[in-house]
């Protein structure tokens, strides 16, 4: 039988918590896996430490030099003999079961093509301080060109002849680049369950390469859903929930364009909207110029 899951992680300079996320696959109750590790171009003790493991899962590759992420990605799915590609950071944590309900949900819902979990965020020392519980069900397909799933926590379909491969144009946020084109083809999923523990710090990516990463994430978005909108990029962040300077009415108008173009009915936008038009109005000077305006937007929206 062909292997099923190909599990890929890349680190550099991840010493702190490798060990964590090391062991944490290591330790999974699904046991049908290659383990494809990439240490790129670390200048720490992250290639001895996995160079330590003697499993026999763990595929080794040392970059010489440091060629970023998403290189690195494509430089592990070139070697991955699975059916499946699971991600995996190297300063989070997967619980025991997280691959083998993955796997289990896969195989039973043939027309998804990626699927993530929910998480909680640790700290440096390991507490839990939050959690991230994505979207799910009809949500997750309307809202689908949000940030839909955690990186670290999909799997998605893969073969070699067919990809799917990460943009290499993509420094950063090529995970959305992907969830966008897969979503292209198939449908995107979520566990509704907490099967990650992501790891919040200083020094991580989403930490510091924020502004960056929403440039390029608008970027994306422009190629694979809002090009043809022409949607500026004050408005993709109000739509993504990044920002709450547009004007509600004009977010409005774009979610209509968006709804038309994604062939969804705005009704089903409508309570983002108003929801949005409530914060942005918590943003704004009080008084009776700005509650009158108030009341006129929502009742736009409303009708």
């Amino acid at each position: 039988m062909s292997l099923r899951v190909s599990v890929v992680m890349s680190v550099h300079n991840g010493e702190k918590y490798l060990r964590d996320a090391i062991e944490s696959i290591l330790g999974q109750t699904f046991t049908d896996f290659e383990f494809i590790v990439i240490d790129d171009g670390s200048s720490d003790r992250s290639s001895e430490i996995v160079a330590a493991y003697t499993d026999q899962r763990i595929r080794f590759i040392r970059n010489e030099q440091n060629i970023g992420l998403t290189r690195s990605l494509n430089k592990g799915l070139e070697l991955a003999g699975g059916a499946y590609i699971a991600r995996m950071d190297s300063d989070d944590v997967s619980l025991p079961e997280r691959l083998a309900k993955q796997v289990a949900f896969m195989d039973a819902n043939l027309e998804v093509g990626a699927c993530g979990t929910w998480a909680l965020d640790i700290d440096e020392a390991g507490h839990t301080i939050g959690q991230r519980e994505t979207l799910v069900g009809d949500q997750l397909d309307n809202f689908y060109w949000r940030t839909s799933l955690i990186h670290s926590s999909s799997i998605f379909r893969f073969n070699q002849t067919q990809g799917p491969w990460y943009d290499p144009v993509m420094p950063v946020s090529q995970d959305y680049d992907l969830w966008l084109r897969i979503r292209a083809q198939l449908k995107l999923g979520n566990l509704s369950e907490h099967l990650l523990l992501y790891r919040v710090h200083p020094k991580s990516i989403t930490s510091v390469n924020r502004d960056q990463q929403i440039n390029s994430a608008y970027q994306a978005f422009s190629k694979h859903v809002g090009e043809e909108g022409g949607f500026s990029f004050e408005v993709f962040k109000a739509l993504m929930g990044y920002s709450h300077k547009v004007d509600p009415l004009r977010r409005s108008l774009a979610m209509m364009r968006l709804a038309k173009q994604i062939h969804k009915p705005y009704r089903v936008f409508l309570k983002d909207d108003l929801e949005y038009a409530r914060k942005w109005f918590l943003t704004r000077e009080s008084g009776a110029a700005q509650a009158s305006q108030g009341r006129k937007i929502l009742g736009a929206l409303l009708l």
